[in-house]
């Protein structure tokens, strides 16, 4: 996605791509719980670099959550225009584990690892 578009998937209200570090800064906002179906009003922003995950998508079962993921890997130039890099994945638990806001943002955090040659 080119770096000045906007991007809103679920709990994410804005991305936004600092240059000088090559980092983007996230702003999640609040939706509603997939299960109870209840405002979940929340506001968390956080900073990740280069090939660091975090989730942003939460929905509990009893069989195992299912979480959804970016990460970040950087800007791509092509054709005069940047483009952020952001790997999507999702996974599941073994067993159910709360999706509590924005808890399970901070938590998931993580690592990516450079890809090989």
């Amino acid at each position: 996605m080119p770096v000045a578009q906007t991007v809103h998937p679920y709990t994410i209200e804005d991305i936004t791509h600092d240059p000088i570090n090559d980092a983007i800064t996230v702003t999640f906002k609040g939706g509603t719980h997939p299960v109870t179906r209840e405002r979940v009003v929340f506001e968390y922003v956080e900073t990740y670099s280069v090939n660091e995950s975090f989730a942003f998508r939460c929905d509990e079962s009893e069989g195992g959550s299912y979480l959804v993921f970016y990460g970040y890997l950087g800007v791509e130039r092509k054709n005069g225009t940047d483009y952020m890099r952001l790997l999507h994945y999702d996974g599941t638990t073994h067993g159910s584990m709360p999706c509590i806001y924005p808890d399970v943002i901070i938590h998931s955090r993580g690592s990516i690892p450079p890809a090989e040659p």
